[in-house]
């Protein structure tokens, strides 16, 4: 009877070792143990400057370019450390503005691209219809010292994603508070937003001196200001 109950006790004893040993560490399928991930903590925020903060581009056509700016009147970016963690900023379409013309050939370009005139409303921007633009931050990295950004654009009611490009900060001499926030140059493709007028890929008759490349050249100069 002894020996029955001594070899019951063990079986017991055994079986709850087991149970215990199992607790200790949970693999997934593959053999690796999964890692919780980590939660950035945000270690800065700024608030956007509006008045001093633009959005430049360059659009080109076969033997002539023009160049302008958009002011990005309002938005937010927070960040942990050097590394992004979110960011949106929105653009008032409205202030679209010409900086290599001047005086009627400015204006009429202006009017062009904001579709002020009926028979242009559709060709670039309507900005009635559409008053803003925004970019919202979905990616960020740093790869070699460089931080990297990726994110949705919204533009004439559509959304496509920006593909990654470089930013950086400078410092903002007058006030301490206050930080430069810009980018290398990068490039997106305007007919994604629906923005076709002299696009050879869409009206494939075009003769060489209406035809207006697809990539727009951007580039960001915000100043921020801090907030936290």
């Amino acid at each position: 009877m002894k020996t029955h109950t001594f070899s019951i006790t063990c079986i017991m004893l055994l079986f709850c070792i087991t149970i215990i040993s199992c607790k200790k560490e949970v693999k997934p399928k593959g053999g690796a143990t999964k890692i919780p991930e980590k939660t950035e903590e945000i270690t800065q925020s700024y608030s956007v400057v509006g008045w001093r903060s633009n959005l430049n581009w360059r659009g080109n056509k076969i033997l002539e370019s023009h160049a302008g700016k958009i002011r990005v009147h309002k938005g937010n970016l927070s960040s942990s450390d050097e590394k992004i963690i979110s960011g949106d900023f929105e653009m008032d379409m409205k202030t679209i503005y010409v900086t290599d013309l001047k005086g009627k050939e400015k204006q009429e370009l202006e009017d062009v691209l904001k579709g002020k005139n009926r028979e242009d409303k559709d060709s670039f921007f309507n900005v009635e219809k559409f008053p803003t633009a925004r970019f919202t931050i979905i990616d960020s990295y740093i790869e070699n010292g460089v931080n990297f950004i990726s994110g949705d654009l919204t533009l004439k009611g559509i959304t496509n994603v920006v593909e990654p490009f470089a930013i950086y900060y400078e410092d903002f001499p007058e006030d301490e508070n206050k930080v430069w926030f810009k980018s290398k140059k990068f490039k997106i493709n305007r007919t994604d937003w629906g923005i076709d007028y002299g696009s050879k890929n869409i009206f494939t008759d075009l003769a060489d001196n209406l035809i207006i490349k697809d990539e727009i050249i951007l580039h960001i100069t915000i100043l921020l200001n801090k907030t936290k």
